[in-house]
């Protein structure tokens, strides 16, 4: 089958349709109740042993601070340092790094309203760190992202896109403290952010259309990725 050439005027067209749909992929949001760990309700960090304002706790622990770093000079061990615009939180309410904390699973739970928003077009990403091993719940769903037992050493990196419902959600950090103490637990939440994803315009549909009739022509060069 002989193929098709595409036109000039079309080439152009489809190049600044490409850029244009690639430049707008996503738009950032503000979701009431989203914050990350040991902040206020404008996002400042609060000094430590301050009560945790958004994250409620169960389980050993009914009240969660805003704790202390853990740092153990005799065994050459400490918790990553929290990113800008968060802290670590635990049951900690003392300024001791190597407090004994209950042993157990911590429930920490945060609840944001998403009344208004085109749920089936949201994300949600941001970065963590746990004190022990640590899973990720949405709405009571395991999301499949987790904290292994030196989870308090590194920031891993999350982003949800399912399982949000319209009004009230609800994220759920679960971390277990082992049973080896003195044993200090806590948690870390930083960089949440919400963005959504724009529907497909009518620009969309037709790049979408003509690049099946001109597939080796209509990738423009911003929405490509190296590898």
């Amino acid at each position: 089958m002989k193929s098709l050439r595409i036109p000039n005027i079309i080439q152009v067209s489809l190049a600044l349709a490409a850029t244009t749909i690639c430049a707008v992929a996503s738009t950032a949001i503000v979701v009431p109740g989203l914050y990350n760990t040991g902040v206020d309700n404008s996002g400042t960090v609060l000094p430590q042993l301050s009560l945790e304002p958004h994250y409620t706790v169960s389980g050993p622990a009914s009240i969660a601070y805003v704790v202390p770093p853990v740092y153990n000079a005799s065994l050459g061990w400490a918790w990553e340092a929290a990113p800008a615009g968060s802290a670590w939180i635990g049951p900690n309410s003392t300024a001791n790094t190597t407090s004994p904390d209950p042993v157990g699973i911590y429930h920490y739970s945060l609840q944001f309203d998403l009344t208004g928003f085109d749920v089936a077009r949201l994300a949600i990403s941001g970065s963590w760190m746990a004190d022990n091993t640590a899973e990720l719940f949405l709405n009571g769903n395991y999301t499949g992202f987790s904290k292994d037992g030196y989870g308090y050493k590194y920031l891993d990196e999350f982003t949800l896109n399912a399982g949000f419902l319209p009004g009230l959600n609800s994220l759920e950090f679960r971390v277990l403290n082992e049973d080896i103490g003195p044993n200090p637990t806590g948690l870390v939440v930083a960089g949440l952010t919400a963005t959504l994803v724009p529907e497909p315009s009518s620009m969309a549909i037709l790049l979408i259309g003509l690049s099946s009739l001109y597939p080796q022509k209509t990738l423009h060069p911003a929405c490509m990725t190296k590898t």
